[in-house]
């Protein structure tokens, strides 16, 4: 046996001291782990946790499950949330019903994942782990190559510094990849305050351009097109600080004059969106019919809020769901180190999924929100383009609690549509943002607030459009205003009124038998008009009866040009047109002007109908005008995309509206209602008995207003005589009784005449 010295004892003992007290060290730290680990059992983690979620959401979601101690969220080093949650119950049964009951259940728009934490040390354990096994294996395959013959031992040298030369490269080039997404991601967060102005004059310069829109906010590049041979486009870009600043420029600059003529101001697209977008190159590369589908804002804005909702689900569900920690601070270093090496991993794989085209892709279930069957979801219009969804849900909390509030993006352009969708979390406060009107505000725009639409009920909905019968000759409109005998419209109406009117009724069913004649929806034929009314009166009489929005764009009297008075206006034909620019507002002026008593005289009412025109003849004059405008020098040079001024004259393509009409509003005088799909037209002889049944009614009326004239008369009669102050009467003489007398009187006179003697008895 070898001999040990002196100092080799020291060194033992010194060393057998050493291990000892870590061993003692060891066991203590084992003791305090595992009652940590005891304590840590009823913890669990809950994934995919909406950003604005707070601790109080959590804990009002797991307070039933049992009594919870602590809730925690783990956050990264600029202050962001990561999408987790650490919640600590006090038993570990109430942590099990938790899992099993919120699993896979949704939590604030969005699917939480839940399941047990794993403490801190089995986690560290684990990566200690995984490091010693590749320690390991390169122990191994160094022992192994020291083993192998020294003639191979230049060659190996050899291909290291290759090797490292190889490795020295790759870095270099991760490292310039790095770079450029660092400059491309400036870039194109500073394009998204880019602005393209249309339409701009050929004599503007720069120093115009950054005048005119300095006053919205500071800019940094303008930029005009212009062609090969250095002539100007009409067309120019403005690169902006801050996406305000564009903004606002968009919304005050857009159609305002610059230089005598207007621009159009609109936000910028990346060229390869819009050429993508094109439809032309559409056609000339893939050679793809495409079919362009108009839809309403409703349904646009429901499928946002849903692409919406499956991006927060993905982001949610990329985050990284392996990371457990305890203390905020451990867990952000963590998470810092494991988004370095996933970014790492991305770029590198970058390249190799663009040349392995044949992977599929994993496409998750699409998830379906049940929102609008609840009657929480408000659909909100006009919503100012700077709102932000914070900003919007802070506005909407003062009619109660809200679950979100999502304004709509337009996926080309990456801005807001100007639409927004809000969620609250009791029926009666979305009702009270409904029944809110005017009162809803922001930024001096006021907001149009509606009930969201199930995407199921606007797609059938529009089914049963397309399945509607189409009146392309407007045919309905016929039977707007006709006035039937025995209906209270006809009282009053004198018969030759009736006869007029039932005369055009005879010329429209014979002239609506050329298939080119066609109702028109704006303009208006007013029969039945007093010969000294002018185009002034005529007009007046419109204005004053038609809604207080209309606009009439004509109102003409007819009148015969051969027949002229002494100032050269000719006699009037005793009709005239008058035509809208909307649909509405002829149909309502119709309804108050149309066989009304109070505009001229009772006995010769206004017989107003919808005009009808010959398609071929409307043609001919639209394209005289389009020639004209062609040949006039001033309009081929307008390149500007104005609002078309027809007035929904054509048809063939318009969608028919059935306009309700109560009966108690409808005023006695008017006429029959026209309803689409009721086409049929009255027959000659329906319209010769139509006469005839008149005829009668004003005998009948005649007679009655006689009967009643004469009971007036004998009425006012007796009222007078009784009213009048009667002389006594005398007493009635009999003619018999004065003969008699007569004859008495003159028999006493007789006897009187006679002298009486006196005598005696014996004289005699």
């Amino acid at each position: 046996m070898r001999n040990i010295s002196r100092t080799d004892k020291k060194k033992l003992s010194w060393i057998y001291r050493k291990k000892t007290k870590l061993q003692k060290s060891n066991e203590s730290t084992q003791n305090v782990t595992d009652n940590v680990d005891e304590n840590k059992k009823p913890r669990i983690i809950v994934r995919n946790i909406p950003f604005k979620a707070t601790k109080e959401d959590v804990k009002k979601l797991y307070e039933s499950f049992g009594e919870i101690l602590e809730i925690n969220f783990p956050k990264r080093t600029d202050g962001t949330l990561v999408g987790c949650c650490f919640i600590q119950f006090k038993q570990l049964e109430d942590a099990s019903k938790a899992i099993f009951n919120t699993n896979k259940k949704e939590f604030l728009g969005r699917v939480i994942s839940s399941g047990w934490a794993v403490s801190k040390s089995k986690y560290c354990e684990k990566l200690k782990k995984e490091l010693e096994n590749l320690n390991d294996k390169d122990h191994t395959d160094q022992n192994e190559d020291k083993n192998k013959n020294e003639k191979y031992k230049n060659e190996t040298k050899e291909k290291n510094i290759e090797e490292k030369k190889d490795q020295f490269k790759q870095e270099k080039l991760l490292y310039a990849k790095k770079e450029k997404r660092k400059w491309l991601k400036e870039k194109n967060r500073k394009k998204r305050a880019r602005v393209v102005v249309r339409n701009l004059s050929f004599q503007a310069m720069e120093e115009d351009l950054e005048k005119h829109f300095s006053q919205y906010g500071t800019i940094e590049e303008i930029k005009i097109l212009k062609r090969e041979d250095g002539a100007k486009i009409g067309c120019a870009f403005v690169q902006f600080e801050h996406v305000q600043s564009a903004a606002k420029a968009i919304h005050y600059a857009n159609l305002k004059p610059l230089l005598d003529r207007p621009i159009i101001v609109d936000w910028a697209i990346p060229k390869n969106k819009f050429s993508k977008n094109d439809p032309e190159n559409i056609n000339q590369e893939d050679e793809i019919k495409v079919k362009v589908e108009v839809e309403s804002d409703i349904e646009d804005n429901i499928d946002n809020i849903k692409k919406l909702n499956s991006n927060e689900e993905l982001n949610g569900e990329d985050e990284k769901h392996d990371i457990v920690t305890e203390n905020d601070e451990f867990g952000t270093y963590d998470l810092e180190e494991v988004e370095t090496e996933n970014d790492e991993d991305d770029q590198e794989n970058e390249v190799k999924e663009q040349k392995q085209l044949d992977i599929k892709e994993i496409k998750y279930p699409r998830f379906e929100s049940h929102d609008v069957s609840e009657g929480k979801t408000v659909f909100l219009k006009n919503v100012p383009f700077s709102v932000k969804n914070h900003e919007l849900k802070k506005y909407m909390e003062q009619f109660g609690p809200v679950y979100y509030a999502l304004v709509c993006i337009d996926s080309l352009t990456e801005y807001s549509r100007g639409t927004a969708f809000v969620k609250f979390q009791k029926v009666v406060d979305a009702e009270k943002c409904l029944s809110a009107g005017n009162k809803l505000q922001m930024e001096d725009q006021i907001l149009e607030a509606y009930r969201a639409l199930d995407k199921n009920e606007i797609e059938n909905k529009e089914n049963l459009k397309q399945h509607k019968q189409k009146d392309s000759r407007n045919l309905y409109l016929i039977k707007e205003g006709v006035v039937l005998a025995g209906s209270p419209a006809a009282v009053g109406v004198s018969a030759a009124d009736m006869a007029k009117r039932l005369q055009i009724e005879q010329w429209k069913s014979q002239i609506l038998r050329n298939l080119n004649m066609f109702v028109s929806r704006v303009r208006l034929v007013v029969h039945n008009l007093p010969s000294t009314l002018d185009d002034f009166k005529f007009r007046k009489i419109f204005e004053r009866h038609g809604p207080p929005t209309a606009i009439i764009r004509e109102a003409r009297v007819m009148r015969d040009i051969k027949n002229v008075d002494i100032k050269g206006v000719g006699k009037s034909k005793e009709y005239g047109f008058i035509s809208f620019t909307k649909h509405e507002d002829a149909l309502q002026a119709l309804r108050n002007v149309n066989n009304n008593p109070n505009i001229f005289t009772s006995s010769r009412r206004p017989i107003v109908s919808f005009s009808i025109e010959n398609r071929i003849m409307v043609n001919a004059k639209r394209k005289r005008l389009e020639k004209s405008r062609e040949n006039n020098p001033l309009w081929s040079g307008n390149k500007m995309k104005r609002k078309k001024e027809n007035t929904n004259e054509e048809v063939a393509t318009k969608k028919l509206k059935t306009e309700n009409v109560d009966e108690f509003s409808k005023k006695p005088y008017v006429g029959m209602i026209g309803k689409p799909g009721v086409n049929k037209l009255r027959s000659k002889h329906n319209l010769k008995t139509q006469a005839i049944v008149h005829n009668r009614t004003i005998k009948k009326e005649k007679k009655i207003k006689k009967s009643s004239k004469k009971l007036d008369i004998k009425r006012k009669q007796k009222i007078n005589d009784k009213n009048k102050i009667k002389p006594k009467q005398k007493t009635k003489i009999n003619h018999n009784d004065i003969n008699l007398e007569k004859l008495v009187n003159k028999y006493k006179d007789k006897l009187k005449s006679i002298e009486l003697k006196k005598s005696k008895w014996y004289e005699s």
